[in-house]
């Protein structure tokens, strides 16, 4: 098979020839992983240094108040596609060892994926964010103005999640492959 002039066959690990498994795009997830912790700390650094101006003028309350449930609906499916990875766990599953240690280790896997990276992600981006733009809060955070005054360092910050988006596509088309694959 071959997908956009790429060959689609697959290796002897089960994985699309062209890499042997998708352990060899760790150097991306870790180009991914420090410019989401920095966009991160970026966030954070900014809704403290500010002292939280949503929060502390009421335009984002803490609690829950009267009339919020109606956006619950809208939330849930926020979260469902944050913690979407389906098509990136099918093709790792075939990489993992055979038997009751290959399902431990993806056990961890994706309870460290999801528990930890993308709560602490998604958390701290959406409570953070909430914090510092309150009502102005766009569904994209990059729609903010998350350095004003700053042409220079906008540039650098948006430069970094092009690379980001970069890497993780890699990864992503690994996915559709071993799964088209399958097909």
């Amino acid at each position: 098979m071959v997908l956009k002039g790429v060959p689609c066959t697959p290796s002897a690990s089960g994985a699309p020839s062209g890499s042997s498994s998708s352990s060899e795009f760790e150097k991306a997830a870790t180009v991914g992983v420090v410019v989401i912790v920095a966009l991160m700390l970026l966030i954070a650094s900014q809704a403290v240094q500010q002292g939280f101006p949503a929060i502390t003028s009421g335009q984002v309350p803490i609690w829950f108040k009267p009339g919020s449930a109606a956006m619950l609906p809208e939330a849930f499916a926020v979260l469902g596609f944050a913690f979407y990875m389906q098509p990136m766990l099918m093709p790792l599953l075939a990489e993992m060892p055979r038997g009751e240690a290959g399902m431990k280790v993806s056990e961890q896997a994706v309870h460290i994926t999801l528990y930890g990276v993308a709560s602490a992600a998604y958390g701290s981006v959406g409570l953070f964010g909430a914090a510092l733009f309150g009502d102005a809060t766009e569904s994209n955070i990059m729609v903010n103005d998350l350095l004003p005054g700053q042409p220079r360092a906008t540039l650098v910050l948006y430069g970094a999640l092009m690379v980001y988006l970069c890497c993780g596509m890699v990864t992503t088309h690994y996915a559709l492959r071993a799964s088209l694959e399958v097909l």
